[in-house]
C-alpha cells in the first residue's frame, strides 16, 4: 500500500479557503475591508439593478485609543471582538453585511431600508453596544460607539458612499 503524508500548510488549502482567508479579520471573524469591498459591490450593483436603496453604517468605538492605553491591547482585543458580536448578531438578524473596515472602525451595509429604518437600527446597534459589558481579567467596562449613514439609491461608488457616511 503506498504511503501518504499529509500535507500542511498553504499548499493544502484549496483556493476558496485562501480566498475566504484573505477576506476575513482574523480576530473578529467579520470580513475585513477587502472581502466588505467585494461582497458591496456586488450589493450594490444588485441593488441598482432593481432600483433598491441602500444603507451604509460606519461604526467606531469611542476613545478606543485610550481604552488601549489604560488597559492594555488585550482588552482592547475583547472590546473589539464584542462590539463585532454585537454587529454579527444584528446583521444575522436583520441581513445585514458586515465587517471590520480597519481598527475600530466597522462598516455595514443594508439594502432596501428607508432612511426612518436606518436611523432605528443604527440607534438598535449604538445601545446594544452600550449595554455590551466587556470583561477582561479585574476590568469591567462598557463601551459606546459612533455611527454615520447614509441612504442612497442607485450609487455604486462605495468609495464615495463610505465616505459620506465616516463623516
Amino acid at each position: 500500500s503506498p504511503c501518504t503524508t499529509p500535507h500542511f500548510g498553504w499548499s493544502a488549502l484549496t483556493r476558496s479557503e485562501l480566498s475566504r482567508i484573505s477576506q476575513t479579520d482574523q480576530l473578529t471573524g467579520l470580513l475585513n475591508r477587502r472581502g466588505f469591498d467585494e461582497a458591496a459591490a456586488h450589493a450594490l450593483r444588485s441593488a441598482h439593478q432593481t432600483g433598491a436603496s441602500t444603507v451604509v453604517f460606519m461604526c467606531d468605538i469611542d476613545r478606543f485609543k485610550s481604552i488601549n492605553d489604560r488597559f492594555g491591547h488585550e482588552f482592547g482585543d475583547r472590546a473589539l471582538i464584542e462590539i463585532a458580536t454585537v454587529l454579527r448578531e444584528f446583521s444575522q438578524a436583520r441581513g445585514g453585511l458586515v465587517a471590520r473596515h480597519g481598527g475600530e472602525e466597522f462598516a455595514v451595509l443594508m439594502v432596501g431600508i428607508s432612511r426612518e429604518q436606518a436611523e432605528t437600527h443604527a440607534e438598535e446597534i449604538r445601545r446594544a453596544c452600550a449595554h455590551r459589558e466587556i470583561v477582561g481579567g479585574d476590568v469591567r467596562e462598557r463601551m459606546t460607539i459612533s455611527i454615520g449613514f447614509t441612504v442612497t439609491r442607485g450609487e455604486t461608488d462605495l468609495a464615495a458612499i463610505m465616505r459620506v457616511a465616516d463623516r
